[in-house]
């Protein structure tokens, strides 16, 4: 026979569990709702993550296009330079855009269109040729750079005097059009003439040299 404190206890126990049911399904709609905004924000992530993975690969083959332009301009002016430049020879040059581990390498190579062969930058041709390539990847690099200033040293002297004056122009030209500064460090009077200012530096002193200045110079240099 169940004693009255029994018969309490249960019913505080039915009554316990149910208070507890009820709370549960009280609970219900805010746990409905909780777990809806869960979803949401795991499919926004989902989202986003695959938003962010196509930017990735748009933007890997932006910069791609970006490089074959660049490059392609950088070819054209390298062409233009050594036809005009080098008259008595049929060279030009190939570019190469290698990746390796998200690293970009250009590789150039220099072909003699007469004879149909892959010529060596480094030990196949003149001094003069790898001065004026060099002169191009130095200005583009800059220019690249934001840069507007480019200074040459005596390296370009190795330019043969039946090149001088089509060297200069090609140089004032891509000057003129790229709004590029050269400033010239050189022994060489052959590129006197050609400059837009000229700068005597001896002896400690530095003077502004005039056309007249340029030849007198020029005359006493013959007569040496």
């Amino acid at each position: 026979m169940l004693k009255p404190e029994d018969i309490k206890n249960t019913v505080d126990s039915v009554n316990y569990n149910i208070s507890s049911i009820e709370t549960i399904l009280e609970q219900k709609d805010a746990v409905k709702s909780a777990l809806a905004k869960y979803e949401k924000d795991l499919k926004e992530a989902e989202n986003r993550i695959q938003f962010l993975s196509d930017t990735k690969g748009f933007y890997v083959k932006a910069v791609d296009l970006m490089y074959e332009e660049s490059i392609g301009a950088l070819k054209d002016t390298l062409n233009t330079a050594l036809k005009y430049v080098i008259y008595d020879k049929n060279y030009s040059c190939n570019l190469m855009l290698d990746d390796k581990r998200g690293q970009k390498y250009l590789t150039i190579s220099l072909i003699d269109e007469d004879e149909n062969v892959e010529v060596e930058v480094k030990h196949g041709v003149g001094q003069g040729v790898r001065a004026i390539i060099s002169f191009v990847l130095r200005a583009y690099y800059l220019i690249n750079q934001g840069s507007k200033i480019l200074l040459l040293d005596e390296r370009y002297s190795t330019i043969s005097s039946a090149y001088t004056e089509r060297f200069m122009t090609f140089m004032n030209s891509f000057c003129e059009k790229h709004n590029f500064i050269i400033t010239w460090i050189t022994h060489d009077e052959r590129f006197m003439p050609y400059a837009t200012k000229t700068y005597l530096v001896a002896d400690g002193y530095v003077k502004e040299l005039s056309k007249d200045d340029k030849i007198v110079l020029e005359e006493e240099t013959t007569k040496e």
